[in-house]
């Protein structure tokens, strides 16, 4: 929820699909449990807990430009700054 929070935070319009708002940080740790968010209608973030030894990844989608690079690169710099706080 760190993650979900500081990028609400820097960017306008961060969206989750269903009701992502509400998960509790308990149910991201059933095995294969996975959340998307929406940022600034640019990049697609997707967490995946860790299920059968694999271990927890993030995935970001983007189309290339300009303004859609600089989101992308936004946002790994708060996923990585939010890793390392943990």
């Amino acid at each position: 929820m760190q993650v979900r929070l500081a990028l609400e935070v820097m960017f306008e319009g961060t969206k989750g699909d269903t009701d992502l708002g509400q998960v509790t940080p308990g149910a991201m740790q059933e095995p294969g449990a996975s959340q998307s968010l929406r940022v600034g209608d640019a990049v697609s973030v997707s967490y995946k807990a860790e299920e059968g030894g694999e271990p927890a990844h993030v995935v970001l989608e983007w189309e290339g430009g300009s303004t859609s690079d600089m989101v992308a690169d936004a946002v790994i710099a708060i996923i990585l700054q939010v890793h390392c706080a943990i």
